[in-house]
């Protein structure tokens, strides 16, 4: 069974934080995967997809050093049909608090 969900909006920190996590017995292929930077600055970000079990790490890095335009709204294409199984999870940061919003949407396969 397919469910469509949706990857709540988080505004972003200067620490990488968990934005999704796979729950158990179903996995999750991201459909969607979206930054909006609202400030009058550009800012960097960081996406890392992260296995069941472990810590952030620069092997799970997707993107790097990502530079998103003052007031730029981006869909991470390379983040679209990432999967995740049970216990995997997405973390972002941004190179400032409060300034870079993610939000995206994801559907959800039950085992």
């Amino acid at each position: 069974m397919i469910t469509p969900k949706v990857i709540p909006s988080t505004v972003l920190t200067a620490s990488l934080a968990t934005v999704l996590t796979c729950l158990a017995n179903v996995r999750y292929k991201v459909i969607r995967f979206t930054l909006y930077n609202s400030d009058t600055s550009a800012r960097t970000i960081e996406v890392q997809k992260i296995a069941s079990g472990q810590t952030a790490g620069y092997q799970y890095t997707v993107v790097s050093a990502l530079s998103l335009a003052a007031g730029e709204t981006r869909d991470i294409d390379v983040m679209i049909g990432q999967m995740l199984d049970t216990g995997d999870f997405i973390q972002v940061k941004a190179d400032v608090t409060g300034k870079v919003t993610v939000f995206g949407s994801y559907n959800e396969y039950t085992k």
